[in-house]
C-alpha cells in the first residue's frame, strides 16, 4: 500500500515545486483549531480554573526572506469554556465553588505576536517531499479574561476598622495582560489550482507570564457594616499552557 501511495504522489512533486511562488515574498495566512488550555492554577495555589476544549483563530501577516526564514505579525483570539473554579478553603484544600446557572463562563485569550520562523530545506537532505515542514517561536502580549467567570462560595472578608464578614459571597473574576510566548512546529502543502495558495497543519504551544486576575467578592446579604455591603478584591497571578492543532492556508504573493 505503501508503494503504492509513493507511486501516485511521486509524479506530482515536479507540479507541485513548480507551484510554489519565489522566495523573498510576502504573505498573508489565516488558521483556525482545537484549543487545550487545561486547568491554570494560580501561582498563590489559591484560584484554578478547570476548562474545556476549545477553538482558537488567527490571521497573520509576513515576509519570506528568499533563505528559509520567514517573519511575520500574527493576531489570535483562543476560547475555553470553564466547567469549575476551585479555590482554596479554610482546610487547605481546593473546592469548587458554586457557578451560576445563568452565566456561561469562559476563558477567552487575545494575543498579538510577533513570530519568526525557518522553512527546513528538504533538498539538502536529499528528499524530495510534496509538503514543506517548518519550526518557529514568537513573542507578544496577551490579554486574558476569565469572561461572565463568577459563582458563590463561602468567603471571609477583611474590611475597615477591624471588621470581618464571614459567609456566602457572590465571586467575580477580572482580565489582565501578560506577556505571552509561543513554539510551532508545522508543514504546508502547495495547492497546485492557485499558485502562491499553501494549506498548513500546525501544532502550537502558547505559554503567558502571570496575569494579575482580581477577583471581587460581594457579600450575600441585606445587612450593611458602615452603611455598605461587604466587599473584597484579591489579585491571583495565573499564567497559561495552551496546546493547540490548527488548519490553515496562506497566501505568497
Amino acid at each position: 500500500m505503501f508503494r503504492k501511495l509513493l507511486v501516485f504522489l511521486l509524479p506530482l512533486i515536479p507540479s507541485v515545486a513548480a507551484a510554489q511562488m519565489p522566495p523573498g515574498s510576502p504573505y498573508v495566512g489565516m488558521a483556525g483549531g482545537v484549543n487545550l488550555a487545561g486547568s491554570p492554577l494560580s501561582y498563590d495555589g489559591h484560584v484554578q480554573f478547570d476548562t474545556d476544549a476549545g477553538g482558537l483563530g488567527l490571521a497573520a501577516l509576513g515576509w519570506a526572506f528568499g533563505n528559509g526564514f520567514r517573519v511575520e505579525l500574527e493576531g489570535s483570539y483562543r476560547s475555553n469554556g470553564i466547567s469549575n473554579i476551585d479555590t482554596l478553603r479554610v482546610n487547605g484544600r481546593r473546592q469548587p465553588i458554586g457557578l451560576l446557572q445563568n452565566s456561561a463562563p469562559g476563558l477567552n485569550t487575545w494575543a498579538a505576536m510577533v513570530n519568526g520562523a525557518y522553512d527546513i530545506p528538504l533538498a539538502n537532505f536529499g528528499l524530495a517531499w510534496p509538503f514543506q515542514p517548518y519550526i518557529g517561536a514568537g513573542v507578544g502580549f496577551a490579554w486574558v479574561d476569565p469572561s461572565d467567570a463568577s459563582g458563590v462560595e463561602p468567603a471571609i472578608i477583611h474590611l475597615p476598622d477591624n471588621n470581618t464578614y464571614t459567609g456566602p459571597a457572590a465571586i467575580s473574576y477580572g482580565s489582565a495582560s501578560a506577556f505571552a510566548y509561543q513554539a510551532i512546529a508545522g508543514a504546508s502543502l502547495p495547492i497546485s489550482l492557485l499558485p502562491g495558495l499553501e494549506a498548513t497543519l500546525e501544532y502550537r504551544f502558547f505559554g503567558t507570564t502571570e496575569a494579575n486576575l482580581e477577583d471581587t467578592a460581594v457579600a450575600l446579604t441585606t445587612n450593611t457594616i458602615n452603611g455598605a455591603i461587604p466587599s473584597g478584591t484579591n489579585h491571583h497571578g495565573t499564567a497559561l499552557n495552551d496546546n493547540s492543532v490548527l488548519l490553515g492556508l496562506r497566501y505568497r504573493f
